[in-house]
């Protein structure tokens, strides 16, 4: 029976090119840690729902040749198509690699109250760095974060005409990372909402874990099934590599061997 696959699949190859084999991967690490109640991450997650719609892709492939390959066919029959489980993942997943907004409105909510809070800090922290009067205070015109503060650079010397609290200093003692003290509120108000983001963006992620562990059976069977195909697939292209062909099987255990070399 796998030399009979294996010959359909290199026949499959030689003829029409090779199956649509790519997006997936081995979930079985990932598999065991959620069964121990483990949340997975983003680019996790995106690896579940990347291998489920190669199984999709992968089952209807070989449904189109299920005529005149019927042995793949069969082979890749079981595959689960899981789609509620790919819908939800897609409506929660976006292409840059991140929880989309869709994924709860909280989520999309506090998304636009950080963006929000980010801007109106900028604004004035670009108000304080065209100042007039703080052109001879400050060590650069530019701002830059410290602690998840945002902090603008103070000429040791001239630290205390810019009253705010001190987060940092530079090696040599010369500058000083200064929080404004006009900028205090709006920083508390943006370390607040940026927690209740990363809340929320866990609450998500765990429960999108939990779902994906509803479904373990279903994708280490498909697992299974993939890495089934992957190794005919292997058998396949080697045997095209090294213009091998099968041997012809029969009931008496007899071997002839013809022109036989070693594969290396």
């Amino acid at each position: 029976q796998r030399l009979e696959e294996t010959i359909d699949l290199k026949q499959l190859i030689q003829e029409e090119g090779p199956p649509p084999l790519d997006g997936i991967y081995d979930l079985r690490p990932l598999m065991h840690r959620i069964e121990k109640e483990g949340v997975l991450n983003v680019q996790e997650l995106i690896q579940v729902y990347q291998t489920l719609v190669a199984c999709a892709r992968i089952k209807t492939f070989f449904i189109t040749k299920r005529s005149h390959y019927p042995r793949l066919y069969q082979m890749v029959y079981s595959l689960n198509d899981l789609r509620d489980l790919r819908r939800r993942l897609a409506s929660c997943l976006d292409e840059a690699g991140e929880l989309a907004d869709s994924a709860s409105p909280l989520l999309r909510q506090l998304r636009r109250q950080v963006y929000a809070l980010q801007q109106a800090i900028k604004d004035k922290l670009n108000s304080i760095l065209n100042s007039p009067p703080h052109a001879n205070i400050l060590q650069e015109e530019y701002f830059t974060i410290r602690g998840n503060r945002y902090v603008v650079p103070v000429k040791a010397e001239a630290r205390a005409k810019i009253p705010g609290i001190v987060h940092d200093s530079s090696v040599s003692g010369a500058t000083i990372y200064i929080e404004p003290q006009e900028l205090v509120d709006l920083n508390n108000r943006l370390r607040i909402a940026s927690l209740d983001m990363e809340h929320e963006t866990y609450r998500i992620l765990r429960e999108l874990s939990l779902l994906v562990a509803d479904y373990i059976p279903e994708i280490t069977n498909n697992l299974s099934i993939l890495s089934h195909l992957d190794l005919t697939f292997s058998k396949a292209r080697l045997s095209i590599m090294l213009s091998a062909h099968a041997p012809h099987i029969n009931t008496q255990g007899k071997v002839r061997l013809l022109q036989v070399r070693h594969p290396s």
